[in-house]
């Protein structure tokens, strides 16, 4: 409605400074319109028609927009706040099928297994080969010695111990 209100302003304001300009009367308007040849009256028609028709479509626009904005204030149909939370789960389907399409990928689990199957036979060789040492049993005859000598090590340490126990008593 502000718009139209602007419009007429616009439109009585060009009247009167066209009218104080060139010293018009309604008049001497009509008589030289229709002193015109009529190609001339059709272009000042139309010129009159376009001048109409951008006021009618600016009424238009203007009622479209406030009844835009009421609906984005949720006095309409939808409302903003409605909008932006069915624009959130929308993104947030979209997200979930793109981890599932990523989750689910063959290449990735094919990968995977030929990681799982590499690891298993390095540890399987691994093992292997620590069964084939041939030194095996001379490294545990090794550390049964060392045991026997550190057996005999604690033996002498608790002896002289128990001989000092008496001297403390």
């Amino acid at each position: 409605m502000l718009s139209f209100v602007a419009w007429l302003v616009l439109l009585a304001a060009t009247a009167v400074l066209a009218a104080l300009a060139f010293q018009l009367d309604l008049a001497h308007i009509v008589a030289g319109f229709l002193a015109l040849a009529p190609p001339q009256q059709a272009a000042i028609g139309l010129l009159i028609l376009m001048a109409a028709s951008l006021m009618a479509f600016t009424l238009w626009q203007s009622w479209r927009l406030a009844r835009q904005s009421t609906s984005w204030r949720g006095g309409g149909r939808g409302g903003l706040q409605r909008s932006i939370v069915v624009a959130g789960a929308t993104q947030r389907d979209f997200d979930a099928a793109v981890q599932h399409l990523l989750s689910n990928d063959p290449e990735e689990a094919i990968s995977a297994l030929d990681k799982q199957v590499t690891e298993a036979e390095a540890r399987a060789a691994t093992q292997r080969g620590r069964n084939q040492a041939v030194d095996m049993h001379e490294r545990l005859e090794l550390i049964r010695h060392r045991q026997q000598a550190l057996r005999e090590q604690i033996g002498e340490v608790a002896e002289r111990r128990r001989a000092m126990e008496p001297v403390f008593e």
